[in-house]
């Protein structure tokens, strides 16, 4: 993966997350009416976790890579 592939990769991740935050407040708006159910917010928060998780390997990747391509690095090699 090369760092563009890299930077929009995280770019879209990013707006998964974006969009994950609008459903919970728009689900926190549901929750405060009489009528809703809290199974969907449960469902919610499971997404945001799992979504956050695969940011943080997609994050994990770039320090790596960013690592891997530093002449600085232990090796020097580049890849």
């Amino acid at each position: 993966m090369n760092r563009a592939e890299l930077k929009r990769a995280i770019a879209e991740w990013d707006q998964v997350i974006d969009d994950a935050r609008a459903m919970m407040a728009h689900f926190d708006a549901i929750e405060a009416s009489p009528q809703h159910d809290p199974n969907f917010r449960q469902l919610l928060k499971f997404h945001e976790d799992a979504v956050l998780e695969r940011r943080k390997c997609v994050d994990a990747l770039g320090e790596m890579h960013t690592a891997s391509n530093d002449p600085s690095s232990s090796n020097g090699e580049r890849h």
